[in-house]
């Protein structure tokens, strides 16, 4: 990643200023074995589909509400009670 404060062209790298540097993110799995890799691979692909089916959920949400609206929506009209 590269931090761009003063970019005058976004495909030219000459354009890039001195003090702009790449920062490397893998050095913070350097320490970690095969095995943990993998785990952590694992556990953000786990991630990834929790998120997934989350949106998934949330769209059909969104559908559903929209389709109710459309079709009948005194469904969702609060009715107060009478005391």
């Amino acid at each position: 990643l590269i931090t761009m404060s003063r970019l005058k062209h976004p495909y030219c790298p000459c354009s890039l200023s001195l003090q702009e540097v790449p920062v490397d993110h893998s050095a913070q799995y350097l320490h970690l074995t095969n095995m943990e890799l993998i785990s952590l691979l694992l556990q953000q692909e786990m991630d990834m589909q929790k998120q997934e089916a989350v949106r998934d959920l949330e769209d059909y949400i969104d559908n559903l509400l929209l389709r109710i609206i459309e079709q009948t929506p005194t469904l969702l009209q609060v009715r107060t009670r009478h005391k």
